[in-house]
């Protein structure tokens, strides 16, 4: 209608047309790639601190499947992002653990438990990220990881930190 009408509006309207078209392609190839993570994700969101270290394995080696076979979210700013929230989402489960009432309160050897173990998750997040990288240099991945690690480990690595000091009160 608008090339028959020699409408002024068709250029811009095929232009968004065509970004829509882009766009819609881009979120297709995210969703298929971002829906692996899905299982392995909530099973970290359910997990206790104990059980993390197991579950990261799993998730890095997905997301080294979208960093190398992805055609949209394979960007380091994206994956840096999702290595983030992957860490945040450790913190979380380790932080819905620890009672700080608990021990001001003087019960401190659970906390010391919990502490204990949310420090060893912590600390699994970064050796199972390192192994990853090792892996792919291991394997010849024509793309490695070249990420900002301070980016993606500064939260874990303050919330270990703290995690050792709660333990020096706690004894």
């Amino acid at each position: 209608v608008l090339a028959m009408a020699k409408s002024s509006y068709l250029d811009p309207f095929l232009k968004l047309a065509q970004l829509i078209q882009e766009g819609t392609m881009e979120a297709v190839d995210n969703l298929r790639f971002l829906e692996k993570l899905q299982d392995p994700c909530m099973r970290l969101a359910a997990a206790e601190p104990k059980q993390i270290p197991k579950i990261l394995p799993v998730i890095l080696n997905y997301i080294r499947l979208i960093w190398s076979t992805s055609r949209f979210y394979n960007t380091s700013d994206k994956l840096t992002g999702l290595l983030r929230k992957v860490s945040s989402e450790i913190i979380t489960r380790c932080c819905d653990k620890i009672s700080l009432a608990q021990i001001f309160d003087g019960d401190v050897l659970g906390s010391i438990v919990t502490l204990h173990e949310s420090i060893e998750a912590g600390e699994a997040w970064r050796q199972a990220y390192h192994q990853t990288l090792v892996a792919m240099g291991r394997a010849g991945d024509a793309r490695q990881w070249d990420f900002d690690e301070s980016s993606i480990f500064a939260q874990i690595d303050a919330f270990v930190q703290r995690c050792r000091d709660l333990l020096e009160v706690c004894e």
